[in-house]
């Protein structure tokens, strides 16, 4: 009798949570009523997210989205003309450019470069070649991408204003000194400039920029005048071809 005793309390001592568990759960979901639950199937990959871009269209004005790809460095080459317009002493010439960028901040770019001019003098008085190795520093007037929530927005064109500084190389040829010829001359010079420009981003990779840019020529005897010592400045008009890594 008292060995079943035993058996009998070790049974309901060890159904006790079981049974506590059970009650708690009649409770929770109400006793003597009977409960459907309808379970759902999650919704598959991919659809949550495509259901808030199809929907960020018609919230934000039916404007296109793209992957965003963040970059830090650039490369630009390209080419223009150097008019003799706004030029003290140039008739016409051509400007080849290749230059390697690093993004400083959202506004901020700094620049090195290489420069080649070859223009005619005004008058016919001869023609130069300048060959130059520059610095600069860039500031886009506003910014290039706005990020809206998590989409990034890449603004159709960016303005943006520069100035710098370097040294290079020229060679003067046919140069008329009174009435006399020179035929030849060269020399080393340092050069300030200024650049004007806007950037039109056809992705976030490659884009293109247009650009206008005032240089002096910083040395002595560079002028078509006979003895000149002067600091002859000159403009170019360039497009360059921006790819962004």
């Amino acid at each position: 009798m008292k060995k079943l005793l035993i058996v009998h309390c070790s049974l309901l001592i060890a159904l006790a949570p079981a049974a506590h568990a059970n009650f708690a759960n009649e409770v929770a979901r109400g006793i003597g009523m009977s409960i459907e639950r309808t379970f759902e199937a999650p919704p598959a990959m991919g659809e949550l997210g495509r259901d808030v871009y199809q929907r960020e269209g018609a919230i934000l004005g039916g404007e296109q989205y793209r992957l965003h790809i963040p970059t830090s460095n650039y490369i630009r080459i390209g080419g223009g003309i150097v008019p003799g317009v706004v030029s003290d002493v140039v008739h016409s010439g051509y400007a080849i450019n290749i230059n390697y960028g690093w993004k400083l901040s959202s506004f901020v770019r700094a620049e090195v470069g290489f420069l080649h001019n070859s223009f005619d003098w005004q008058d016919n008085a001869g023609s130069a070649t300048t060959r130059q190795i520059d610095a600069a520093l860039y500031f886009d007037l506003i910014r290039r991408q706005v990020g809206r929530g998590d989409v990034m927005i890449t603004r159709p064109v960016v303005p943006f204003f520069g100035f710098g500084g370097g040294i290079g190389h020229f060679d003067i040829e046919n140069r008329q000194v009174g009435p006399s010829l020179d035929l030849g001359r060269d020399g080393m010079f340092w050069t300030p400039f200024v650049v004007l420009g806007v950037n039109v981003p056809i992705t976030d990779l490659f884009g293109i920029d247009l650009t206008y840019r005032y240089g002096w020529i910083m040395t002595d005897d560079f002028g078509w005048e006979s003895g000149a010592s002067r600091n002859p400045g000159f403009s170019t008009v360039m497009a360059s071809v921006r790819f962004n890594f």
